[in-house]
């Protein structure tokens, strides 16, 4: 756990005084994606640490759920995706806005979707009924890159219907194993 704060010391202290100022992104960037911040730099190179870092014992224990990901850095559900798969979990489908992740519900009927509050449209907030509206037995788990608000979130994500509200740096297999199974 020391190493993990180390990372996020440096990270954090050679990010700091770009924290508005976006990263350059690829340019094969979706229509959907939003510039990578810094802010979700850091939630990425979080994600990498866990992968990497993940107990067998944990990554052997899931049951068989089929998983969305909700998320407009295509960054990040790569890196999430890689992390749920290390784990032996099923990723059905991807999507960059609610729109799209209807569409995705409705066609693949997944168990679970991990949804990013911060989306181009409608967010996450306001996207998780429409999404259980289609699939009531849908669970849901928001996450954002803006940690400082997580209370804030966390209140509104239970009054939205969903199961949590997890800070994207601190995503890892043990946090989603909570949730995974109803």
């Amino acid at each position: 756990m020391a190493s993990l704060t180390s990372a996020r010391r440096f990270a954090a202290a050679s990010l700091r005084p770009h924290m508005s100022t976006p990263v350059p992104t690829s340019p094969r960037q979706t229509r959907y994606s939003a510039p990578m911040t810094t802010r979700s730099a850091c939630a990425i190179l979080h994600t990498q640490y866990a992968i990497r870092h993940t107990p067998y014992a944990i990554r052997t224990t899931f049951p068989m759920t089929r998983i969305l990901i909700v998320d407009d850095q295509p960054a990040f559900r790569r890196q999430l995706r890689r992390l749920l798969a290390y784990a032996g979990l099923t990723v059905v489908g991807e999507a960059g806005d609610i729109a799209e992740a209807e569409a995705q519900v409705q066609a693949l009927q997944p168990d679970l979707a991990v949804v990013d509050v911060m989306l181009p449209g409608v967010n996450g907030l306001a996207g998780t009924p429409r999404l259980k509206a289609l699939a009531p037995g849908l669970r849901v788990i928001l996450v954002s890159a803006y940690a400082d608000r997580g209370d804030l979130f966390r209140a509104a994500a239970q009054a939205a219907g969903a199961q949590a509200f997890i800070p994207k740096e601190d995503l890892d297999l043990s946090v989603v194993q909570m949730w995974i199974n109803p």
